[in-house]
């Protein structure tokens, strides 16, 4: 009874920290929008209170983890390179930093959590989720009316310019003409409880990988429930990203298992090499590409080819702010080329190769990652970086563990 209690408990708590990373911006929202005015410092204090929060569960489990030599490892190469790029630059980009512990106390907060815990907050985010889509879209004022995300992301990030706008909504949500929308259902592009589109847009990707990876441990309504909430936000969201990362790895379901071991590390040259040879061009200008698709990608393109040193020596901050669209620029710039490698090869060998579900994931994620990458650096967000490492940490700890109920049923709670 004692060892049951624990389990059940320590699996709820692990709930709860993935629950409070993915909402705690629309709460942020809310009270920004009914109480005080929330800005920046404000935000970034209640994300690292619940790293810091999550960070002492860890330690008091600590006894319950096999094996944290890969985390330890991976933080230790991309930390040192983080501090160097800082020695040389002579500052330190603090929120690189973050993106590093994110994956980490993620990574183990899930290595504790069980099958069934995991499977239960996954149907209770997407839950919630699907519910402030159908009041977003149906009852936008009264959405507005909750959480005013234009005037939430004008006090916490600085950009009023892009984010005021008479209907309350964040700004880059609203349609504009030429830009891309598959006009289902809503005017705007849907944002649900993450507020802004992008955020949206990749968490449809993470539950692509996660009705993937355990699709049959799901019971009929369940996997009904996943893909028709994927379907609805990538068509509300009007994400082609998403649409084309989210069949992949659908698709991908029947023919990732066949696939030789850990062959996803070839996904982050491949898409490179493919970018190159489609995208490539060598009059490319900065200053007059077209924010699309092929413009983000160009842009990547030329900051690659024109980094030099920096590969090897980091960037400076007025660098670093250069690469909101260019997410392997964003990692070369604060970890150097080392760093972009430590992640690529924790990324593709974290997760044992052994059985069908670990290799969906694995692909899955790869493409994921490593095709975001190209666009952006979003991936990185605590809002969907927690929840795929969360998945990635049960994965790897499953092995260690006797039953689906996790590692914490192997040491007895």
């Amino acid at each position: 009874m004692k060892i049951a209690i624990s389990k059940s408990f320590a699996g709820g708590v692990c709930g709860l920290f993935l629950i409070a990373a993915v909402f705690y911006n629309a709460a942020l929202a809310f009270i920004n929008a009914h109480g005080f005015g929330i800005n920046q410092g404000f935000v970034s204090v209640t994300e690292a209170l619940i790293v810091m929060v999550a960070i002492a569960f860890i330690a008091f489990k600590i006894y319950a983890f096999p094996n944290i030599r890969p985390q330890l490892i991976f933080g230790a190469i991309t930390i040192s390179m983080i501090l160097l790029v800082a020695l040389i630059n002579d500052f330190i980009y603090l929120k690189s930093i973050r993106d590093v512990l994110l994956i980490i106390v993620f990574f183990m907060i899930g290595g504790l959590s069980s099958e069934k815990s995991l499977i239960s907050v996954f149907k209770f985010l997407c839950a919630v989720i699907f519910l402030f889509m159908v009041i977003e879209n149906y009852m936008t004022d009264f959405y507005v009316y909750l959480f005013e995300p234009s005037s939430y992301f004008a006090n916490t990030r600085g950009i009023e310019e892009f984010s005021i706008d008479e209907s309350g909504l964040f700004r880059n949500a609203l349609g504009y003409e030429g830009r891309f929308s598959f006009n289902f259902l809503s005017d705007h592009r849907l944002s649900s409880l993450f507020l802004e589109q992008v955020s949206l847009a990749n968490f449809s990707m993470v539950l692509a990988i996660f009705t993937s990876t355990f699709w049959s441990k799901l019971s009929r309504l369940e996997r009904f429930s996943f893909l028709a909430t994927i379907i609805l936000i990538v068509l509300t969201n009007s994400t082609r990203t998403g649409t084309g990362v989210c069949l992949l790895i659908l698709s991908g379901y029947f023919i990732f298992p066949y696939l030789p071991r850990y062959s996803n590390l070839l996904y982050m040259p491949v898409i490179l090499i493919l970018c190159f040879v489609i995208f490539y061009d060598p009059n490319y200008d900065p200053h007059a590409a077209d924010d699309n698709f092929s413009g983000r990608i160009g842009g990547t393109l030329y900051l690659l080819e024109n980094f030099g040193p920096h590969y090897f020596t980091g960037g400076t901050m007025d660098m670093i702010k250069r690469t909101a669209d260019s997410g392997y620029s964003y990692v070369i710039l604060t970890q150097t080329l080392i760093g972009l490698l430590a992640f690529w090869l924790f990324t593709g060998f974290i997760v044992p190769q052994d059985n069908s579900d670990n290799k969906r994931f694995a692909h899955g994620t790869s493409i994921y990652i490593f095709f975001n990458l190209i666009i952006g650096a979003a991936i990185f967000s605590i809002k969907v970086s927690a929840p795929l490492w969360f998945m990635a940490g049960y994965l790897y700890y499953r092995q260690y563990a006797k039953s689906p109920d996790g590692i914490l049923s192997s040491r007895h709670g």
